[in-house]
């Protein structure tokens, strides 16, 4: 009988092996697909930068329209594409010359921002918005004059649900021209694959 039994349990095991061999890559296989398309979205907004690095003027505007396409194509596919950005932008920095950072913020997080907050570590300056709609975009500027090259930030700080803070760093280079972006992302259908990431671009 302890032989019978040994030889079920073995011929169960060896099923249970088969079945987890077999079925696990087709469990997974949604998220694998998720994770490649949220993959190739990524490099496809860090392209986005690139072709727009010899058009400083329209690198905000490229990087919108590209996100608001995005999120409109995953929607007619019956997904959820959500995205917080924020860009940077500073011309040619000259010693000792005042230069302006300008600053974009797009909301596509799919809720209201009741409060965002931007503070600048140069003068520690801030700008405070209400009621950022989702969709909407935010546009403003900072100051600074500079006689070396220095590392600041930016933090960004918004309330709905939650308190939210993100700090990005903002390399202030003399004789450079930089687009500095932020994105917080989000897919999600029936699996969510999110991630945060900045990028930094010479103009």
């Amino acid at each position: 009988m302890k032989g019978q039994a040994f030889i079920v349990l073995s011929i169960f095991l060896v099923l249970i092996l088969f079945l987890v061999k077999n079925l696990s890559p087709n469990l997974n296989l949604e998220k694998q697909i998720e994770e490649l398309e949220f993959k190739n979205l990524k490099e496809e907004i860090s392209n986005v930068a690139l072709f727009s690095s010899q058009d400083y003027s329209n690198i905000f505007k490229n990087t919108e329209d590209f996100l608001r396409f995005s999120r409109n194509s995953f929607t007619s596919r019956g997904k959820n594409f959500n995205c917080f950005f924020v860009g940077a932008y500073y011309p040619t920095i000259k010693e000792n010359k005042q230069t302006t950072l300008n600053i974009t913020v797009l909301n596509l997080l799919g809720f209201q921002l009741k409060i965002l907050n931007l503070t600048f570590s140069y003068d520690n300056s801030s700008k405070l918005f209400y009621s950022v709609e989702d969709g909407e975009k935010i546009q403003t500027s900072f100051f600074f004059n500079i006689s070396s090259s220095s590392n600041y930030e930016l933090e960004i700080f918004f309330s709905n649900y939650e308190n939210r803070t993100e700090k990005i760093k903002i390399p202030l280079e003399i004789d450079k021209s930089k687009f500095i972006a932020f994105f917080s992302m989000s897919l999600e259908n029936k699996i969510r694959v999110k991630d945060k990431f900045s990028q930094e671009s010479n103009l």
